[in-house]
């Protein structure tokens, strides 16, 4: 399971709200049985999509997994969306990437703010995505990447990874 997509009527990200109408959860997964599963959200796909209403759920942090089993093997991964009320007044994220479109100099998804005229940017090939945090933030903090690498059953690769500012 490489990556969700998530989207709510025109915005795109992590961040859903109760009146925004149906979400749609996609996954970039592998081929499989396909198992999603939330204590917040009821959907019975079996497929790489699971579509939910959040208007009857609460507000904060929103939990949705997905398991992929093909024969004897499987891969779970977990997926955070925080869930609002209403969106922020004209708030929009339209590449997805958690940050509203306001606080950002392009739409570019492998770049994040860091501050004025300042920000942090990967290969053009790969995602960067803040996660559940404030609202608008691009900060990740070290305990933070830890519990995502908990609650997605990823190895821990720190020893053999450098540094970089």
């Amino acid at each position: 399971i490489s990556q969700f997509s998530v989207t709510q009527g025109e915005n795109k990200g992590p961040l859903i709200s109760k009146d925004g109408g149906e979400v749609t959860v996609s996954a970039s997964a592998g081929t499989g049985t396909y198992t999603w599963s939330s204590a917040d959200f009821s959907n019975t796909s079996t497929s790489k999509t699971f579509v939910f209403n959040p208007q009857s759920a609460n507000i904060g942090t929103r939990t949705i997994t997905l398991k992929v089993t093909a024969g004897d093997f499987s891969s779970e991964r977990v997926l955070k969306l925080k869930l609002v009320d209403t969106y922020p007044n004209g708030r929009t994220d339209t590449n997805g990437n958690g940050i509203s479109d306001s606080k950002e100099s392009g739409n570019s998804n492998n770049e994040l703010p860091a501050g004025t005229n300042k920000k942090i940017t990967s290969p053009g090939s790969t995602r960067i995505l803040p996660g559940i945090m404030g609202e608008d933030s691009g900060q990740l903090t070290l305990d933070q990447l830890k519990q995502y690498r908990v609650a997605n059953h990823l190895s821990d690769y720190t020893k053999d990874t450098l540094a970089t500012g």
